[in-house]
């Protein structure tokens, strides 16, 4: 009998269908492995509008910010080679980062600021460095906002930043992030941040290599991850999904969606490593088997098991609702913590199906991806909705999963 069938999994189809008949969703892909063996997967919708290309399992995707857990591998990469010490400050390797300023407690204005110190590699990661987004509604998210509605007078602007248009690169963007205050002094809060897109110049900076290269070389090509990167390969335009706004947000977000022709290679200068690559849920099936298997893929040893604990294990001092915002991306962060690459439950919580130790993270078109490495589960779902809040699919669909699961295991 095939592993497949012993799982009832027509709940989560039904699931995922009842998202897209509500026209909530274009199409959606899930993934569901144990033991690096697929044990459930399920593609419905289509990638397209007309409704012509089905969403299947070749379909490309932005996976926006679940790009950060494989920037974040590639940096311990370099720790693994004694190449930086993830304790130092970012400082050492940017220069304009030298003489922060944060606001002070209870500030009102951007003015409000006192002197700090650098925040270090490990902040950036953490999202307890001070910087922010320009979506996060915060006096230095708003900053971001503002500058980017400026356009033409900086480096932020969306149309500068849309795959490095105008040959913007992370050099000019991490100078031009350096000029704001911090959100507060490093260590002391969490807010969600570009961190992790300057800690790709780092990358660039200790390896001598351009992000997308160094990513390439150092993770996509020993780990079989054909389809992801910074631009479309040849002839893979018509594979890309599109992306859905919600229409509540569409103002906000409409200038995050790029369309097949931005990403052609001879357009794209800025690597974002915390929002800039597409893939499709082979490849990252093909990524968390890193993470599963303790920083091997088949017999290529890519990281080291130390540099995958410190990815998956909690570094916060505690909390993310102690720290920060007491929900993100609809999902409690009440007993969360945030390791070196991505949210770790400390506390599971009643609210979500949850084990200690899960390692997850999701991105801004309504992507996510969790795994227990204690069962060595994995799941992981794709499609392309933004913002991620929009509904809760999340906690829905960890609850689903972790049910059909936990009703198997009685039997």
């Amino acid at each position: 009998m095939s592993v497949k069938k012993i799982y009832n999994f027509s709940p989560l189809n039904s699931w995922m269908e009842s998202y897209v008949n509500k026209g909530h969703f274009l199409g959606s892909s899930i993934l569901v492995a144990l033991e690096n063996n697929i044990i459930h997967q399920h593609f419905c919708g289509f990638r397209d509008k007309a409704n012509t290309k089905p969403f299947d399992v070749n379909t490309v995707i932005r996976i926006y910010s679940m790009t950060k857990p494989i920037t974040a591998l590639a940096l311990m990469i370099l720790q693994d080679q004694k190449k930086l010490d993830i304790n130092s400050p970012i400082s050492e390797f940017i220069p304009s980062f030298s003489n922060p300023t944060a606001l002070i407690e209870n500030a009102s204005s951007i003015n409000q600021v006192r002197k700090v110190s650098p925040p270090t590699l490990s902040e950036l990661l953490t999202h307890t460095s001070g910087l922010s987004y320009s979506f996060n509604d915060s006096i230095i998210g708003r900053a971001y906002g503002e500058a980017i509605k400026a356009r033409e007078k900086s480096e932020l602007s969306h149309d500068n930043l849309k795959r490095g248009k105008n040959k913007v690169t992370l050099n000019i963007l991490c100078d031009e992030l350096a000029k704001f205050p911090l959100s507060f002094p490093p260590g002391t809060k969490w807010e969600y941040s570009m961190g992790i897109d300057v800690i790709g110049r780092v990358i660039e900076i200790v390896s001598g290599r351009p992000l997308d290269k160094f990513l390439s070389e150092n993770i996509f090509e020993p780990a079989e991850m054909e389809y992801t990167g910074f631009y479309l390969k040849e002839n893979m335009e018509n594979r890309l999904a599109e992306c859905l706004i919600h229409p509540d947000h569409e103002q906000r977000y409409n200038h995050y969606v790029d369309q097949p022709s931005d990403y052609k290679e001879n357009k794209v200068t800025l690597f974002l490593g915390g929002s800039g690559l597409l893939s499709t849920i082979s490849d990252y099936f093909r990524f968390t088997k890193i993470i599963i298997n303790n920083g091997t893929y088949r017999k290529n040893r890519i990281i080291s098991s130390g540099g995958i604990q410190k990815l998956t294990t909690n570094f916060l001092t505690s909390d993310i609702a102690s720290m920060g915002p007491k929900h993100f991306a609809c999902m409690p962060t009440l007993g969360m913590g945030h390791g070196l690459g991505g949210s770790v439950i400390i506390e599971p919580q009643k609210e979500f199906s949850s084990s200690i130790g899960d390692f997850s993270w999701g991105g801004m078109a309504s992507t996510y991806f969790w795994i227990n490495k204690v069962e060595k589960l994995t799941t992981i779902f794709f499609t392309q909705l933004i913002p991620s809040n929009a509904y809760p699919n999340r906690p829905e669909l960890k609850n689903l999963v972790r049910n059909i699961l936990d009703l198997h295991k009685k039997k």
